[in-house]
């Protein structure tokens, strides 16, 4: 078996990213169903116009950005 390689992992990248969004509303949340609109602001991932990110593959990720620490 291999090492996963972290580095071209997007996932990874999705997840560092959230740590501004997080720390611009880290109480209440953005809002229910707020990921896809606010993600593109913090986005570090250079994604075609085409595709869209709908889910940051954690739903503790997304719950954490929509809902705050406080729901």
């Amino acid at each position: 078996d291999r090492a996963p390689d972290l580095a071209h992992d997007y996932r990874f990248t999705i997840w560092q990213d959230l740590g501004p969004l997080l720390a611009q509303q880290p109480w209440f949340g953005h809002g229910l169903g707020a990921f896809e609109s606010v993600y593109p602001l913090a986005a570090s991932l250079d994604l075609p116009l085409e595709v869209r990110l709908v889910h940051p593959d954690s739903s503790v990720a997304k719950l954490v950005i929509e809902w705050g620490l406080v729901p």
